[in-house]
């Protein structure tokens, strides 16, 4: 408080030599007349607002500073849980495996976080508290644990001091003892958590001791900064204001500033370029091997007998397939954010999107024991005009988390009729529910309903961010009502117009399967685990595959089947590859007047990708990882066209 004081008097005294130091200048350069009382008015009132903005700050620090440790104490209660803490009793000897355990790993956690001065554990013992686990501190950090400040407390000490706060973890909430207390070794600030037994119960509490001193110190200085750039604000606005001769100097500031600007800019643009590149490259390296992991444990699937080891590679399947929404939902908030991520008009089946959605995650429900119902309204419409790829993610993002957040009962997907020109879809469930004061915090990145749920259930936190974030381009919105333990409805709307159904796809296939027999595919792939997974579904759909390892070898390659007249009905080619990429090899192949149809293959899957794939020659595009299904598909409906074309 008495430094408090003494700021606000410096402060008052500052502001006064500026206001005298700011009149002798104006008198040097001819103002007559000192100082407007408009001026002084204005100082007065700046010198308030320096005051209070001042305060505000330091709350700010101090809120900040304050959860800053409240973090950490979470941390420690869950290692100590984990560690095995509830079998420490009273009588447990010193020499206890366990106990020698989570001293250790208090010695450590003291080691590698300085910011922390002391961790011990506590209970309630016949109404005294005593401590548990309180490892040797090396308070002074020199290296030795040495007198009895900085030795190891022997189990059931009874605690001599007490602030009240610290039977607030046995009642299952944190506590941060606000009041800042000194002893002869420092001064200190604390918060406590409780620790959980197996049970999910309460058995005992951790106390995290913080030296205070420096942040304190932080805090007052951060107040004195904020005063000060307050009184020299204060005083450019006075000089300003009186002095008219200085306009070149503002000219000169306005100078420099959009000359900052422009250096600001410029660094943003950099960053933004840095942060798609990184993008780009996370994008590809994870995709590659995702393609090979997925692809061959679908070809595994295929012909295993053993259920047991069923179960295990549809557990890789399942996970990689995790993985990669990950990968897309971190892509899909990245262009989001930086407005580059279009959407597209074309037909949608709206009926069959639902049932799709639904068709998918149905195992997903079953495993839980949660009903998963499909409702079409007569008035529901059939074809529309939208984006059929946003409208599956949003719909399978919401009917996913119901589906999660349901542990019994249903969740339900209704499809209503269009309203002017929007169309509605809902997803009920009979879940957990959100406090209401949550209700929009969920549509945040990275946030969850409340602090336990991504422990409880996973998640990154993005699924309902990019959901409201597509349908608001689609011209909608998703909004929820909802009540803790009783469910909520997530309501869907985009614009929609009906239109007709397109007509169907073309593609080669026999007795309901894509077949390829006698077509000649030239594949290029520098990839050895792709180059063998993509070649074994093209020859098992009968393909003769002709496999390369670069774009170069695969221009080559062309050219020698020509001069022996063979024809080769497609060729497959990854983007990014040595000597030559993908892009390149366009480019050659329809600079030798090549027409065969050609298919990328890329595993960045950024804004560009596939206009710079058709600009460079290529037909189709295809997004790593690549499934069966969708290659046959892609490569049959390519080869159907050009022998019409060629007709």
């Amino acid at each position: 408080m008495m430094i408090e004081q003494l700021m606000v008097g410096v402060y008052i005294a500052l502001s006064a030599l500026m206001t005298l130091a700011a009149h002798a200048a104006l008198r040097r350069l001819g103002v007559r007349r000192g100082l407007p009382a408009s001026a002084w008015l204005v100082l007065l009132a700046g010198c308030w607002a320096g005051y209070t903005v001042s305060g505000a700050t330091r709350a700010d620090r101090w809120e900040k500073a304050r959860s800053a440790i409240m973090g950490l104490a979470p941390t420690y209660a869950e290692e100590l849980r984990r560690l095995g803490h509830a079998r420490i009793g009273l009588d447990t000897p010193p020499d206890d495996p366990t106990y020698l355990a989570i001293i250790e790993a208090q010695k450590k956690w003291l080691e590698i976080n300085p910011a922390v001065a002391d961790i011990y554990t506590y209970r309630i013992v016949d109404g005294q508290w005593v401590l548990i686990v309180d490892s040797e501190t090396d308070y002074n950090r020199d290296g030795l644990y040495s007198g009895p400040r900085e030795g190891r407390t022997p189990i059931g000490e009874v605690l001599s001091e007490s602030s009240g706060l610290e039977v607030e973890p046995f009642q299952g909430r944190s506590a941060f003892d606000e009041v800042v207390y000194t002893d002869r070794w420092g001064t200190w600030v604390s918060a406590y958590e409780p620790i959980l037994d197996e049970q999910d119960r309460v058995e005992a509490a951790v106390g995290v001791d913080y030296p205070a001193g420096e942040w304190l110190a932080e805090l007052v200085a951060a107040r004195a900064r904020s005063l000060v750039f307050t009184l020299l604000l204060m005083m450019v606005f006075i000089t300003f204001a009186g002095a008219l001769s200085l306009r070149g100097l503002a000219l000169r500031r306005l100078r420099e500033h959009q000359d900052w600007l422009e250096t600001a800019r410029q660094a943003a643009e950099s960053a933004n370029r840095a942060k798609s590149d990184f993008l780009a490259n996370m994008s590809h390296e994870i995709r590659t091997p995702m393609t090979a992991i997925l692809g061959f444990t679908e070809v595994a699937l295929e012909s295993v007998t053993d259920e047991i080891v069923r179960g295990y590679l549809e557990t890789v399947h399942r996970n990689g397939e995790h993985l990669i929404e990950l990968i897309n939902d971190i892509l899909d908030l990245s262009k989001i954010e930086s407005g580059t991520l279009t959407v597209e008009q074309v037909p949608v089946d709206l009926r069959a999107l639902a049932t799709e959605v639904c068709d998918l995650l149905r195992i997903r429900s079953q495993l839980k024991g949660v009903a998963l119902e499909l409702e079409l309204e007569a008035s529901a419409p059939a074809w529309i005009l939208s984006d059929g790829k946003r409208l599956r993610q949003i719909l399978t993002n919401l009917v996913g988390n119901a589906i999660k957040f349901t542990e019994r009962g249903r969740v339900t997907i209704q499809v209503c009729g269009i309203t002017g020109q929007q169309a509605e879809v809902q997803i009920r469930d009979t879940g957990v529910g959100i406090a209401p004061e949550r209700l929009e915090a969920v549509f945040e990145p990275f946030e969850q309903a409340d602090a336990s749920t991504t422990r409880r259930f996973g998640g990154t936190g993005l699924g309902l961010t990019i959901s409201r974030r597509l349908a608001r381009l689609l011209g909608g919105d998703v909004q929820v009502e909802s009540q803790p333990g009783v469910g909520s409805v997530f309501r869907v709307t985009f614009d929609a117009s009906p239109t007709e159904a397109p007509a169907p796809l073309q593609e080669l296939r026999t007795g309901g399967k894509i077949d390829l027999r006698g077509m000649l595919i030239l594949y290029a792939e520098d990839g050895v685990d792709n180059q063998r997974l993509i070649r074994h579904h093209l020859e098992k759909a009968g393909a003769t595959v002709e496999v390369v390892d670069d774009g170069q070898a695969a221009l080559e390659r062309h050219r020698l089947l020509t001069q022996e007249g063979r024809t080769v009905d497609l060729i497959l080619t990854d983007i990014q590859m040595p000597r030559l990429d993908g892009l390149g090899l366009a480019r050659q192949l329809r600079a030798d007047g090549c027409l065969v149809p050609i298919v990328a293959l890329t595993a960045s899957a950024m804004r560009g990708d596939a206009e710079q794939c058709f600009r460079a020659g290529c037909d189709g595009y295809l997004s790593k990882p690549v499934g069966r299904d969708q290659l046959l598909a892609t490569c049959s409906r390519w080869i159907w066209i050009e022998r019409r074309r060629a007709a």
